[in-house]
C-alpha cells in the first residue's frame, strides 16, 4: 500500500492564500513542498533506513508506483531528491504529490495493533502550519481532508 500527501490541491491554496503574484506563490509552494519533505524525511523512523529512503517526489498524474530499495539512514540523499523535483515540478507548474510505496509505510504513519503512529506526514504538515506567516486555516484545508482518509485528525 502507498503513502502519499497530494499537492494538487495545494496549488490552488496557495494561489489563494498568497494573493500577492504569480512569483511569490511558486516560491511559497515550492519551499513548503519541500520543507515538507524534509520535515517527512527527518521524522521517519529508521531501522534498516528502507523507509526513509522510499520518499519520492512526482507529478500527481504519474508518481512511481515501484517499491524503491535505497537505503539513507541520514535522509540526506532523499531530501536532496526530494528538493530537485519540488523544484523541477513547480517550475512546471505540475501538481504533485510526495508518497512512499513501501508497503509499511501506512502502518507506520498510523499505527497498528501492536505500535502506535509515528505521524510522519500529518507532524510534518502539523509543523509547517506552525512555521507559516500564513493562518493555518488557510494553509491546508485540502491536504486535511487527505490526511483524515487516512484516519488522522489535527
Amino acid at each position: 500500500m502507498t503513502i502519499r500527501t497530494d499537492f494538487a490541491d495545494f496549488r490552488a491554496d496557495v494561489e489563494l492564500a498568497t494573493r500577492g503574484g504569480e512569483e511569490a506563490a511558486l516560491a511559497f509552494r515550492r519551499d513548503t513542498e519541500a520543507r515538507v519533505g524534509e520535515l517527512v524525511v527527518d521524522g521517519t523512523p529508521v531501522d534498516t533506513a528502507l523507509l526513509r529512503g522510499s520518499w519520492r517526489h512526482a507529478v500527481t498524474d504519474s508518481p512511481d508506483e515501484t517499491v524503491p530499495t535505497v537505503v539513507d539512514p541520514s535522509g540526506s540523499a532523499t531530501k536532496a531528491a526530494i528538493r530537485a523535483r519540488v523544484d523541477l515540478i513547480t517550475s512546471l507548474g505540475q501538481p504533485s504529490v510526495l508518497h512512499n510505496n513501501q508497503p509499511y509505510a501506512e502502518h507506520v504513519e498510523n499505527g497498528t495493533a501492536n505500535r502506535p503512529p509515528v505521524r510522519m506526514l500529518a507532524r510534518a504538515i502539523e509543523r509547517v502550519e506552525a512555521e507559516s506567516v500564513i493562518p493555518r486555516a488557510r494553509l491546508f484545508p485540502r491536504l486535511r481532508g487527505v490526511l483524515r482518509k487516512f484516519g488522522l485528525e489535527f
